[in-house]
């Protein structure tokens, strides 16, 4: 696997944005939630989070060919029955 500068570049800029959300969220909980709770930082990471995961998942199925979670369960279904 070898570095495309194309790739890195769109990566940092997800980066920053992610932590431009994240940043922006914690100002609006310190700034409009009088409790102090982090209901917005959490939801804003939480679909980061979720998207995040879901881009790995598809990654590996498109890297192996194979869906990961019905490789998953057949190991699973294997094991239990022994």
């Amino acid at each position: 696997m070898r570095f495309i500068s194309r790739g890195v570049r769109k990566t940092i800029d997800k980066l920053i944005a992610y932590f431009i959300a994240i940043l922006l969220a914690h100002a609006f909980d310190l700034i409009y939630l009088a409790d102090g709770g982090l209901i917005v930082s959490f939801a804003v990471s939480s679909v980061i989070a979720s998207t995040e995961m879901l881009s790995v998942y598809e990654n590996i199925q498109r890297q192996t060919g194979t869906g990961l979670l019905s490789t998953v369960k057949k190991f699973i279904n294997g094991n239990l029955k022994s």
